[in-house]
């Protein structure tokens, strides 16, 4: 599997006679994705893929304080003048370092943020880890040697064209944003 790499964190699984096996989900440079069971000794016991619907996963992951909200005439204006060959699947609140944001996710798979007064603030995709910066990676494993980074960020434009990463850590079980700019200093945490 080298043109593969794990996805986030694998399970290790013990079976009934002691046995230790890893489950590890991987996913090419193409981003096609599989899993591997693999027995301690590094031998192969099977591929398969599994379908978990990662979308429910991925609304779960980020939006789990969120609340639904209904576009004002602003924002969908917007977006028909901007993104005309976009259209609105979810819309959300979101907590943003001290803000309160309008979180726009078109079927194009851009992320569209507006403030509290509907103006158009930055944009975003969804990168996994192996995509952030080498710097952004440095900092956090500086400053936050003891946590987990979700697979699963955001890369943020905003109207000025400065690129940060929204990175989701998690400390036992605890989790904390960060906003770091392409540069490894930190935005803010939240």
């Amino acid at each position: 599997y080298a043109d593969y790499y794990i996805e986030d964190k694998g399970l290790e699984l013990t079976d009934v006679d002691g046995l230790l096996s890893y489950w590890l989900e991987i996913e090419d440079t193409m981003e096609e994705e599989s899993n591997i069971i693999v027995s301690e000794a590094g031998v192969l016991i099977c591929e398969f893929i599994h379908e978990d619907n990662d979308d429910d996963d991925d609304d779960d992951d980020d939006d789990d304080d969120d609340d639904d909200v209904q576009l004002s005439d602003e924002i969908l204006n917007y977006i028909a003048a901007n993104h005309p060959d976009g259209t609105v699947e979810e819309a959300k609140l979101v907590a943003f370092c001290s803000n309160e944001l309008t979180k726009v996710e078109l079927d194009t798979d851009e992320l569209l943020f507006f403030d509290a007064n509907n103006a158009f603030v930055m944009s975003g995709e969804k990168v996994k880890t192996k995509d952030i910066t080498q710097v952004v990676l440095d900092f956090l494993d500086t400053e936050f040697p003891d946590a987990d980074v979700d697979n699963k960020s955001l890369e943020l434009t905003d109207i000025d064209g400065l690129v940060t990463y929204w990175i989701e850590l998690e400390f036992d079980g605890n989790d904390l944003n960060v906003v770091v700019d392409e540069n490894g200093v930190l935005v803010c945490k939240f």
